[in-house]
């Protein structure tokens, strides 16, 4: 009973590196064997955590590592060897947990795309009108699929293993979820205005991949409203739905473009170029209201 209370409990922390709580098992099972640890991720119900969960596994430092790591750790490290043997198994976990920090590129990267067609896909599926409809949701995944399959036909099986593995991008910040707290205790409501697609969404809600999304007022999903940012619509959309009024409000966002539509709309707005910049951006607007 003990290891479904530890899958439970990290479950959380796990979630924010893109794995299942229920991953823990093989990971620390892996210690004693890789081969049972990795029979052991059959229980994990998602075929991607399992299949990471498998990829990752090897990372820990089993026993029959172990006098592989004695015998070069005596001959190479006399003098430090106990040392450098807890360092090996030190390494192995860190190594494990940096490969599971995925952004769209790296997810590509790992799935085994040369560069070809990572930056085929790049300009023709990721920055493309194809992946705004998705996120407009006038197109489902499987149409999304279809149409640059057609328009990439030497691309097709890569275009859907990437799509069906699309949680593998998410991560959230570190930061996030303090930010929203201190904004809140500050006085300010908090809404998030974002194109996604639907699905996608709602498992990334699921997964804890948004620690703050407890805390938010309020939210416009593109694709559930089929409108996108920067269109002002998207915007009004948001005033409307939680009765706010543009002047109020302060908008930031990552991308020039939806500034500039959020600035068409009325908001006070500013590009996000990293936290410390954006407290000092909310801050120096806050004081120019108040004099």
């Amino acid at each position: 009973g003990y290891m479904a209370r530890i899958a439970f409990v990290m479950d959380k922390l796990l979630r924010k590196l893109g794995l299942s709580g229920r991953s823990i098992v093989p990971l620390l099972i892996g210690f004693g064997c890789s081969v049972p640890a990795v029979m052991s991720s059959r229980t994990i119900p998602s075929e991607r955590d399992r299949r990471l969960s498998i990829m990752l596994t090897p990372f820990m430092s089993c026993t029959a590592k172990l006098p592989i790591y004695a015998f070069f750790c005596a001959v190479f490290f006399p003098e430090d060897a106990a040392l450098v043997m807890c360092g090996l198994y030190l390494l192995g976990i860190v190594v494990c947990f940096l490969l599971v920090d995925f952004a769209w590129k790296a997810t590509m990267e790992e799935l085994g795309f040369d560069k070809e067609c990572i930056d085929t896909l790049d300009k023709g599926f990721i920055n493309n009108d194809l992946w705004d409809e998705m996120d407009r949701g006038v197109l489902s995944f499987d149409d999304v699929v279809k149409l640059a399959t057609d328009k990439m036909p030497a691309y097709g099986k890569e275009i859907r293993l990437f799509v069906d593995n699309l949680i593998l991008t998410i991560r959230p910040f570190d930061y996030s979820e303090n930010w929203v707290k201190d904004l809140k205790s500050k006085g300010f409501n908090v809404y998030l205005c974002t194109n996604y697609p639907d699905s996608t969404f709602e498992e990334s809600v699921n997964r804890g991949l948004f620690p703050f999304y407890p805390y938010i007022d309020g939210k416009i999903v593109s694709s559930r409203v089929h409108l996108l940012k920067p269109s002002v619509e998207i915007f009004n959309a948001l005033f409307d739905k939680y009765n706010l009024k543009a002047e109020e409000c302060v908008f930031f966002d990552d991308k020039q473009r939806n500034v500039n539509g959020a600035i068409k709309a009325g908001m006070n707005a500013f590009v996000f170029e990293g936290y410390e910049k954006a407290c000092k951006d909310l801050e120096g607007l806050v004081e120019s209201l108040n004099k």
